[in-house]
């Protein structure tokens, strides 16, 4: 476990969102657990008034754009018609599958 000066927990989060959208751009697997933990921390700082919901939406945005174009990978909106209603939940959905038909 990492203690973070809260001077640098924007930096912080960031390097965490990183590592997430990463894995999604490399078409690796993120298990619920590893995703629903992070979801937990970035809400939790929020809610004790660590970063203002608006920062992290801002950083988030900032770093799902840099990953966005390296990844064939569709969004929650994408997949399910609704946009993310609150700055910490993450997109989920990895690149598809490569199945074709055997017959």
């Amino acid at each position: 476990m990492q203690i973070v000066d809260l001077s640098d927990l924007d930096e912080h989060i960031e390097n965490l969102l990183q590592s997430y959208y990463q894995r999604l751009a490399d078409g690796l697997d993120i298990s619920p657990a590893e995703r629903f933990r992070l979801e937990g921390y970035l809400q939790a700082v929020v809610e004790c008034g660590l970063l203002a919901t608006d920062a992290l939406a801002s950083i988030s945005s900032r770093v799902q754009l840099q990953y966005a174009a390296l990844a064939d990978t569709q969004t929650t909106a994408e997949v399910t018609g609704k946009t993310l209603t609150e700055s910490w939940h993450l997109p989920f959905q990895m690149r598809r599958a490569p199945v074709t038909p055997s017959t």
